[in-house]
């Protein structure tokens, strides 16, 4: 769905816009999305934003629908650049696949303390640190 279109698909929908303002406005918003995009946000806009009252969607409420639709696609976490693991609706979920054996038995043993971004920081922290140590100690060997 290109911008125009989905103007006017809204106006079909809900009716016209009062304000040419508020027309030219929307539409300059819709122009940053991509055609799926701009499809998606207008079939949640319809489930979301009722057309009993007879209002047509300004930005903001478009908006609000559009972070909707990315608070349910989940939230990357980083840690220096590199992904740890995500938020799916306010969980967080830890990407196992960066901790070492030693390091993703002890949070397996103890997953209470390491269900949040910091506790699981924390680990990768200890995890590094033991990498380093471990790494130092094969250097003095030599």
């Amino acid at each position: 769905m290109i911008p125009k279109n989905f103007i006017k698909a809204i106006e079909a929908y809900y009716g016209e816009y009062e304000r040419s303002l508020i027309r030219k406005t929307v539409l300059k918003y819709a122009e940053q999305f991509s055609k799926e995009e701009l499809q998606q946000i207008y079939h949640n806009l319809i489930l979301e934003f009722s057309g009993q009252y007879r209002i047509t969607p300004d930005v903001a409420a478009i908006e609000k629908i559009r972070r909707g639709l990315r608070e349910n696609e989940g939230s990357d976490v980083y840690r220096h650049g590199r992904r740890i693991g995500y938020l799916d609706g306010g969980r967080f979920i830890p990407d196992l696949s960066i901790l070492s054996p030693a390091a993703f038995k002890k949070y397996a043993y103890e997953y209470a303390f390491y269900d949040n971004p910091q506790g699981f920081l924390q680990l990768l922290e200890e995890d590094a640190n033991r990498k380093l140590v471990a790494a130092n100690q094969g250097v003095a060997r030599k």
